[in-house]
């Protein structure tokens, strides 16, 4: 019978960098885009914050949108990921949605 080969280390940290990356794209898949995710829902006005919509917030010529407060960590490392070092302009938006309070309506987060 031939001797078994002995997997090499290297292939565990293959699989376990495969199994972050698809953790990783299943986070940004789960947290983008549509209104009906956990992200956006609520109970209680409180339930709810504004957030930057994107790469660019308020604080830098953004916009803004209301999420659950409760995914606000999520949210901002799904914009870090999303985003990474890109350059957005040194002002403060005059966007209605940097002046909205959030409120939950009908279940949803949503700037008002």
């Amino acid at each position: 019978m031939p001797a078994e080969k002995k997997r090499p280390k290297h292939d565990l940290k293959l699989v376990l960098l495969a199994f972050i990356a698809v953790a990783a794209v299943w986070a940004v898949l789960t947290f983008s885009g549509g209104k009906n995710e956990n992200v956006y829902l609520c109970n209680y006005d409180s339930d709810c914050i504004s957030a930057g919509q994107g790469c660019c917030d308020c604080n830098m010529g953004g916009k803004a949108t209301a999420i659950n407060k409760n995914y606000e960590s999520l949210w901002n490392s799904k914009i870090s990921s999303e985003c990474g070092q890109r350059a957005c302009r040194a002002v403060i938006s005059n966007d209605p949605s940097c002046y909205a309070k959030p409120k939950c309506v009908s279940g949803l987060c949503k700037l008002a």
